[in-house]
C-alpha cells in the first residue's frame, strides 16, 4: 500500500462538497470584528488587475492579510523562470520576514484582490490590545502550515498529472462558488486562473511544456475547458478529484480552514 494514498471517503455530490467547503471556508476567514480592527490601522491595497509590489517597505518588517482574491508570493526569476514560493488566500496571515531573502522577492495580487498591509510593530500592539486578534493569527498560521506541508507532499509523492489535478481542485474550492467563480449544473466550476502558465509550472515544479501537455490531456478527457485569456472551467469536479490520491485531504483542509 502506498503510504501517500489518501482516497478517503467518496467525495460524493460535487455541489454538496463545494457548498460545504465554501461554508466552512467563509467561517474561517477573518471575523468581522477582527477585520475591522485590523483595517482601521492598515493600508488597503486593492487591485482591479494583477499588481506586483515589494513585501518589505523601507526595510520595515511588515504584515500582510489577504481579504479578497489571491496573493502570489514570488521569489523573483531564476534561469528565466519565476520562483513561486506560495499562495495566500483570504484568512491567511504573512509576516514579510517569512519570505526568503532572494534578490527581488515580490507579492502579486490577483485581479479583484484586496490586501491589508501594516507594520509588524503596529500589528503586535493590536494583538496585545485585542486577544482575539492573537488567537486568529495563531489559527491562521496553523492552517497555512498544513497547506504548505500538503504542497510539499504533493511535490515529493505525486506524479505530474496528479499535481496538476490537485492544484486545479484547490483553485476550484478557493475561487469557485461565491469566490469569483460560477458553479453550473453537472458539477462544473468556473473561475479566472490567477497564475500564468510559467507561474503554475514553477509552483508545481514542472517544465512548462509538461504542464501544457497535461492541460491538453485534461481538455481532451473532458475534465477542463478554457476560454479567453484566463477563463478556466472544471467540467467535472468529482472526476477531477478522482485524479489525485490526495482528494480527501484537499477537501478536509478546506473544510478545516
Amino acid at each position: 500500500m502506498n503510504v501517500f494514498e489518501d482516497r478517503g471517503p467518496a467525495v460524493g455530490n460535487a455541489g454538496q462538497t463545494l457548498a460545504a467547503a465554501h461554508a466552512a471556508h467563509v467561517a474561517a476567514e477573518i471575523p468581522d470584528g477582527i477585520l475591522n480592527e485590523v483595517r482601521r490601522v492598515s493600508m488597503v491595497i486593492e487591485n482591479t488587475q494583477r499588481h506586483a509590489f515589494s513585501p518589505i517597505i523601507d526595510g520595515v518588517e511588515t504584515v500582510y492579510i489577504p481579504v479578497r482574491g489571491l496573493l502570489v508570493v514570488d521569489g523573483g526569476t531564476f534561469a528565466q523562470r519565476p520562483r513561486i514560493l506560495g499562495l495566500l488566500y483570504p484568512g491567511d496571515f504573512l509576516n514579510s520576514l517569512s519570505v526568503p531573502p532572494f534578490e527581488a522577492p515580490r507579492f502579486i495580487g490577483s485581479a479583484a484582490s484586496m490586501v491589508l498591509r501594516l507594520p509588524a510593530a503596529k500589528f503586535k500592539q493590536l494583538e496585545l490590545e485585542h486577544p482575539a486578534v492573537a488567537d486568529w493569527v495563531s489559527r491562521a498560521a496553523i492552517v497555512l502550515q498544513a497547506r504548505l506541508r500538503l504542497h510539499l507532499a504533493s511535490l515529493s509523492a505525486l506524479t505530474s498529472e496528479m499535481r496538476v489535478a490537485s492544484f486545479l481542485a484547490e483553485l476550484g474550492y478557493r475561487l469557485g462558488p461565491s469566490k469569483g467563480g460560477v458553479q453550473s449544473s453537472g458539477g462544473r466550476v468556473s473561475f479566472q486562473m490567477p497564475l500564468s502558465r510559467m507561474e503554475m509550472a514553477s509552483y508545481l515544479a514542472l517544465n512548462a511544456d509538461t504542464l501544457s501537455r497535461i492541460m491538453s490531456k485534461f481538455r481532451a478527457d473532458g475534465l477542463i475547458s478554457t476560454s479567453g485569456r484566463n477563463g478556466m472551467t472544471l467540467r467535472d469536479f468529482p472526476k477531477l478529484l478522482a485524479e489525485t490520491p490526495f482528494a480527501s485531504t484537499i477537501t478536509s483542509l478546506h473544510l478545516r480552514a
